[in-house]
């Protein structure tokens, strides 16, 4: 999973009343705009995870350590659903140290966010206009694995967040290149205005030689 990237939600864990350690919340909302690293804009476009929600084993861990289990889609202890506002979850903690430690930080407010960690299968870029900064939409990802967890994945530290860039340059690139051809026409027009000149030019000096010759 080179690729991973990570997003992070705030107050979107809570755990229930009763004993069973289960949480649920959003990991990820739709449509809503976030700035990443002050590079661009995001927003996960709906239906975003739908594929992988059918296809991949989707984990839960505790602060995004993988050592630190804490529950699994394959075996129903991890329970995700896509609604009109984003991907919904359900978790049922696990009777383990993690498990018992993770409820009671969820349940007093001690962590109140949640991370996921996905790969994009298919984006699209829209350019910023008037200094705006440039819009990614993601619009299929591979989920990987939510997290509880204490603070956010600062993306521009990141690899992968670097190899973005990198694309969002590109994608400038091939921005400037498709707005050349207008900027070619004007050239050619002011190439063709010069060329008249100078014909004008060589005409009345060919002119004036005649005239010196008689």
């Amino acid at each position: 999973m080179a690729d991973l990237e990570k997003r992070y939600l705030n107050v979107e864990v809570r755990s229930e009343s009763d004993d069973s350690r289960t949480v649920r919340g959003y990991a990820a909302v739709y449509n809503q705009e976030t700035v990443i690293g002050d590079y661009f804009r995001e927003k996960i476009a709906s239906g975003a995870f739908a594929r992988s929600l059918s296809e991949n084993d989707i984990r839960a861990c505790w602060n995004h350590n993988m050592d630190l289990p804490i529950g699994r889609s394959t075996n129903g202890s991890l329970r995700l659903r896509e609604d009109d506002r984003g991907l919904a979850f359900e978790l049922d903690l696990p009777d383990t140290n993690t498990g018992r430690d993770a409820y009671e930080l969820i349940r007093t407010g001690v962590v109140s966010g949640v991370s996921f960690g996905f790969s994009v299968r298919k984006e699209t870029w829209e350019q910023g206009e008037n200094g705006e900064l440039s819009l990614r939409i993601l619009e299929d990802v591979d989920l990987y694995e939510i997290s509880p967890c204490t603070f956010p994945a600062y993306e521009q530290t990141n690899v992968v967040a670097r190899s973005v860039q990198e694309a969002l340059k590109q994608k400038e690139i091939e921005w400037a290149y498709n707005n050349k051809p207008e900027d070619d026409e004007l050239e050619k027009e002011d190439t063709s205005e010069l060329d008249e000149i100078k014909r004008q030019l060589e005409l009345v000096e060919i002119k004036n030689r005649l005239v010196d010759a008689e």
